[in-house]
């Protein structure tokens, strides 16, 4: 299952499968957060098929391509900047880096610094000044609020990314695939 063939076509429809989520954005713009998530996810199974060095290489193709497929501008910076890389950065952080405090210290320092360069460039390439006058007369104690709460929701993202890759590895490649 080396082959180069194998992990062309692997890659090749695991992007077509990716941007034809992103694209779902336009139909469904109330998942305009989730479906970045989802497409992530599927990264997973590049990443535990082929290599991680593969899976980044989809991501790159994914990445480049969205930027003109997703009419949703947002969702395809948020899928460049974070959820399209993270699951599998996530894998290679979990098998370096053993001490778990330091292992979280980086996810959320990736995490944090992805999602306010996501937001900065948002708000000042594609001028949608509406995140911020959304927040009223809280002002900066708000965007402390919501970065409290979006680690917290990170947190979770985290495990639930880690369930996957086992339910993955464990259940489905063994029914599905018939691989050990």
């Amino acid at each position: 299952m080396n082959k180069l063939s194998y992990k062309i076509a692997l890659g090749g429809v695991m992007a077509s499968i990716c941007l034809m989520f992103m694209f779902l954005t336009s139909v469904f713009p109330l998942l305009a957060m989730a479906i970045p998530i989802y497409t992530g996810a599927l990264l997973i199974i590049v990443a535990v098929e082929i290599s991680s060095s593969w899976a980044f290489l989809t991501y790159a193709a994914v990445s480049v391509l969205s930027l003109f497929v997703t009419p949703d501008k947002e969702a395809a910076v948020l899928f460049i900047m974070f959820f399209g890389y993270y699951p599998i950065l996530r894998r290679i952080l979990e098998d370096k880096l053993k001490f778990k405090p330091l292992k979280w210290l980086c996810k959320l320092a990736v995490f944090n610094t992805a999602i306010i360069a996501a937001y900065y460039i948002i708000i000042s390439i594609f001028g949608v000044y509406s995140l911020t006058d959304e927040f009223g007369f809280l002002g900066e104690h708000m965007i402390l609020i919501l970065m409290c709460f979006a680690n917290g929701v990170f947190l979770l993202y985290d495990i639930t990314l880690a369930m996957l890759e086992s339910a993955y590895v464990k259940w489905f490649r063994k029914v599905y695939l018939r691989k050990k």
